[in-house]
């Protein structure tokens, strides 16, 4: 990049999200008719839309630099036109640096009728006392972050100081061979002054019309204006998402249009450094469900890694419940060959520190153990406590982790068989369950089978769906959200006796979401006796909605109406057992002095 660009131009390219997060369908005023006369109409025209409240434009983004936001005001000026009265105008009053700025953004509809095509954007600016410049921009990304296929911002032929309606046009060429995520447009203003706008057009023009792109110059400049429109977008459609298809109407008590205008501000001044994602995923727990979640694109690739067959992230290789109750996160299963298993580290263990650090919990009652994960190869010493046992201090050796969650299995008294189903998120849990009752009823049928779900946080459908197959048939609920509601249809097969073999469910706190739901079936139609204690309450369907950057968000969608009891409401009661064992996780360590297996066993007897 040979070109030497203003302090402006390199801020606002490298630190706005390249969007410029608002898009500028602007100005309705009519042609200049001794220019236009003869001229085609134009490819679009943009209008100007009414204002809001405060006398911004309503359809436009207004962006700049975080710490000169309040600088500037972007109105619809009703006094001032080229053609009629009507304009929009961005103005500071105050002295500000180069570096300052203010602006409106906004993207092209329907890009793929411009392919192969010269695009004009083309307006009318006025400037009064402007001490930088003002003008337009327009720019087309291709896939991919970064990737600017062809720019344009006038900062070479901006008008500055003060002067009267003049027409500028910016033309770049619309690819047709690549694939192409968006064309953005704007106008700015850098400084302080006044600067107007009016007559904003698209054309599709000729070959002998020049191009202005300065893409080749500029490319090392887009990353961060890239960002501020994808955040904005993104934002745009995560409350949207919420608003069509959240399972309650009433948002679960939160004034979801109040909570749209507080984010909004928030991330139009929020520093290039992640905060956008904690804002969002602040965002969606105001809806205060325990269910719907928000994932910044790391942890999103996360969740897609997990339970794949590949070495797909480094740790230790434990799934923990964070526990205030023991101030320590409690194990819940261990990955098979993973340096938590080769550590001796077992379910029921409570991890009280990790070098020295205390793995739980602030004041919210959660803390997040970043102290425990770390790159392969890497150590971290854990303070462990056994439950009846002395803490203890472990060294565990990080590795690469990969594999699928155990379902562990035995026979109980020659005649009763066990299986704890540790997860539904892992979609090889149900060929698992079916492997390992198989091997159950190896050395002969069996009398009756307990299954394990005190630990299991829920999953996928594609899980629960076939687990039920195995154990009952037949419409077993509805699922329902705001749209629709179908039935719940279950295909039963018969393995080893599995329709017919009397079956204990074992549930407790952290029963959770499909477990629940495989545990209320089971219990609502007869096919189980549920032991334990009550479960979360926590039955909503949530539904993925990824989005441009790689983030995901998970939405309560839909809630369960079991068939043979229509008037339950388990978001509400949970699961409650048949007979009731209150123990923790925590408090004990072999099945000997598990309770509810126990109760389990002498219930079969």
């Amino acid at each position: 990049m040979n070109k030497k660009h203003s302090p402006f131009i390199q801020f606002m390219l490298f630190s706005l999200p390249v969007s410029f997060a608002f898009l500028l369908l602007i100005t309705g005023c009519k042609q200049n008719e001794e220019n236009n006369a003869n001229a085609p109409a134009p490819a679009y025209a943009v209008p100007l839309e009414d204002k809001n409240s405060d006398g911004s434009p309503d359809s436009w983004m207004e962006v700049g630099v975080p710490d000169y936001r309040d600088d500037y005001e972007v109105i619809l000026d009703t006094e001032t036109g080229h053609e009629d009265e009507t304009s929009l105008l961005v103005q500071a009053d105050k002295s500000l640096p180069e570096d300052a700025f203010g602006a409106v953004a906004r993207t092209l509809p329907n890009i793929n009728q411009y392919k192969g095509q010269r695009l004009q954007l083309s307006g009318y600016i006025k400037t009064e006392n402007v001490t930088y410049w003002a003008g337009l921009w327009f720019r087309v990304d291709g896939v991919g972050r970064g990737n600017t296929l062809a720019f344009d911002n006038m900062e070479n032929r901006a008008p500055t100081g003060t002067t009267d309606w003049q027409h500028f046009i910016l033309v770049l060429d619309i690819p047709d061979d690549v694939g192409i995520r968006d064309i953005y447009y704007g106008f700015l203003l850098a400084g302080s002054g006044k600067a107007w706008v009016d007559n904003i057009q698209f054309d599709i023009v000729g070959e002998d019309v020049p191009v202005t792109d300065m893409a080749t110059s500029m490319q090392a400049t887009t990353e961060a204006l890239e960002t501020a429109v994808t955040q904005q977008t993104i934002f745009n459609e995560l409350w949207q998402t919420v608003n069509d298809t959240y399972v309650s109407n009433d948002f679960n008590g939160a004034d979801w249009p109040a909570i749209k205008e507080t984010y909004r501000s928030q991330i139009q001044d929020s520093p290039p450094d992640g905060t956008f994602y904690e804002l969002m995923a602040e965002m969606i727990s105001e809806l205060n469900d325990d269910h719907s979640y928000f994932l910044n694109p790391e942890e999103a690739a996360e969740e897609d890694a997990l339970f794949s067959s590949e070495d797909a992230f480094d740790g230790v290789g434990m799934f923990v419940n964070i526990t205030p109750e023991v101030n320590g996160l409690v194990i819940a299963f261990t990955f098979p060959n993973s340096g938590a298993e080769q550590a001796g580290l077992q379910p029921h263990d409570i991890i009280l520190a990790a070098d020295g650090q205390p793995t739980c919990c602030d004041d919210a009652g959660s803390t997040l153990p970043y102290e425990i994960r770390g790159p392969a190869g890497t150590t971290v010493v854990l303070t462990v406590q056994t439950p009846g046992q002395q803490p203890r201090e472990i060294e565990v050796v990080r590795g690469p982790i990969s594999g699928n969650a155990p379902v562990m299995s035995d026979v109980i008294d020659g005649r009763i068989g066990y299986i704890s189903i540790p997860i539904l998120e892992d979609l090889t849990i149900d060929e698992q369950v079916e492997t390992a009752w198989q091997n159950l009823n190896a050395n002969g049928s069996l009398e009756g089978l307990i299954l394990d779900m005190r630990i299991n946080s829920g999953g996928q459908r594609e899980v629960l769906q076939p687990l039920l197959e195995l154990f009952t048939n037949g419409a077993v609920g509805e699922f329902s959200s705001r749209e629709n509601t179908w039935t719940f249809n279950i295909a039963g097969r018969d393995v080893a006796n599995s329709q017919e073999i009397p079956l204990i469910i074992l549930i407790g706190p952290q029963t959770n979401s499909y477990a629940e739901l495989f545990s209320g079936i089971l219990q609502a139609n007869g096919r189980a006796t549920v032991i334990g204690q009550t479960s979360r309450g926590n039955v909503e369907t949530t539904y993925p909605h990824d989005f441009a950057d790689g983030s995901r968000a998970h939405i309560a969608t839909e809630t369960f109406i079991p068939a043979q009891a229509p008037d339950a409401n388990w978001e509400e009661t949970g699961i409650i057992p048949d007979i009731e064992i209150i123990q923790a996780w925590y408090d004990f360590a072999t099945p000997e002095e598990d309770l509810a297996l126990t109760a389990a066993i002498e219930q079969f007897n």
